[in-house]
């Protein structure tokens, strides 16, 4: 048994800690493969730790595998980034995926995410979007018309997603099981509370125990990501790009691109973003596109306008004994980035250069100018428990 898990630990904290124990105690017998965001988070900006050490400190939680969602994933929609991240953990042969849940069931996730291939509900869908409600908005109502409590349930974080990995299962044929697991509720267990906590240079209490020590020498050191430096990057970037280019990046419908050209040029990053959004592009989605842009500079039209399925997974960390859950893999594993960048075909070594670019934008971004040199993509090794 192959248990799959999404994640970005953002940073890793006892929430995350409590749901390991739980699938652990439930399942003693199984292996734990995680997919986690890298370089950057969904929310559309670098993540506050390296990727290696978050994916080791969640091995230390007692994952066994943990393989880098791509960039390319990572700032998806939920829709995709959930059905990339299903077919990057299909592809590791994993049977069954985990998530937390606020309330939603198995059952009943597995019931309306059958329903979304059928044609009845495509053409409800159709009706709502034909009224220009935001798409997310309009599958819920679209769901409500079947499935009322359910399309309640998924105004929740947790539960839209475990209904996006139950979509994605269905809509390939994947083998692989639901396991939803209950979370604890509790305020604060929250990876943005936490990050404001360090960054206030506050105790974080729900950091687990085993890594408060390289936390303090992170913060100390000045080895996490200073966001007022991406967002300044990103606000040079959009001044620096034309409305020409804005539209053959692809990253904007609507015309939204010239809105975009003049909210960036009269305001800061955070307030031309508030000027911009509207019901249909919300404050995250925004974001995303900032990021997409600012990785893709130069590049025409942006390959986050139509990201590629799982091709290769990246080892960023594992147990010593983990090595077999490797073997047999669909895809190849990448444990030398400089290795693969020589070996892969050239459409591979594409996508591997714009994960280059996302890890030394995160560089970047880091709050001590010590730890902003480039390629460490490049001779970054996995680190292995």
């Amino acid at each position: 048994m192959r248990i799959g898990i999404t994640a970005e630990w953002n940073p890793f904290h006892n929430g995350h800690l409590q749901m390991i124990h739980k699938i652990q105690k439930q399942y003693p017998d199984a292996s734990l493969i995680a997919a986690m965001s890298g370089s950057f988070v969904q929310r559309g900006e670098p993540a506050f730790f390296n990727k290696w050490i978050r994916a080791a400190w969640a091995v230390q939680g007692g994952i066994d595998v943990v393989v880098e969602l791509p960039v390319y994933a990572s700032l998806q929609s939920a829709d995709i980034f959930s059905e990339l991240a299903v077919l990057l953990l299909s592809s590791l042969k994993c049977t069954h995926i985990s998530f937390g849940v606020e309330s939603a069931e198995a059952d009943e996730l597995e019931q309306a995410a059958i329903w979304t291939t059928q044609d009845d509900y495509k053409h409800i869908l159709r009706i709502y979007l034909d009224k220009h409600i935001p798409y997310a908005e309009a599958m819920t109502q679209t769901l409500a018309t079947k499935f009322p409590l359910l399309a309640d349930k998924i105004k929740k974080p947790n539960n839209l997603l475990g209904f996006r990995y139950a979509c994605a299962i269905k809509k390939h044929h994947l083998g692989l099981t639901l396991l939803p697991i209950p979370r604890e509720v509790n305020t604060n267990c929250s990876s943005t509370y936490i990050r404001k906590q360090l960054y206030n240079k506050e105790n974080a209490l729900a950091i687990p125990d085993f890594m408060k020590k390289e936390i303090n020498f992170y913060m100390k050191e000045g080895q996490f990501t200073d966001i007022s430096r991406f967002y300044d990057a990103c606000l040079l970037c959009s001044r620096l790009t034309s409305p020409q280019q804005l539209t053959k990046s692809q990253l904007f419908s609507e015309g939204l691109e010239h809105r975009w050209f003049k909210m960036t040029r009269t305001f800061n990053y955070e307030t031309a973003l508030q000027n911009i959004k509207n019901k249909r592009y919300l404050y995250s989605r925004l974001k995303r596109i900032a990021a997409s842009l600012l990785i893709s500079q130069g590049i025409v039209p942006s390959p986050f306008a139509t990201p590629i399925t799982s091709a290769y997974a990246r080892l960023l960390s594992m147990k010593k004994s983990s090595g077999f859950l490797l073997r047999n893999s669909n895809i190849p594993i990448i444990v030398s980035a400089a290795q693969a960048q020589k070996e892969f075909p050239s459409h591979l070594q594409f996508w591997l250069e714009l994960e280059n670019r996302a890890e030394d934008l995160f560089s970047y971004c880091q709050k001590n100018e010590k730890y902003r040199a480039a390629n460490r993509n490049y001779y970054q090794s996995p680190i292995i428990l």
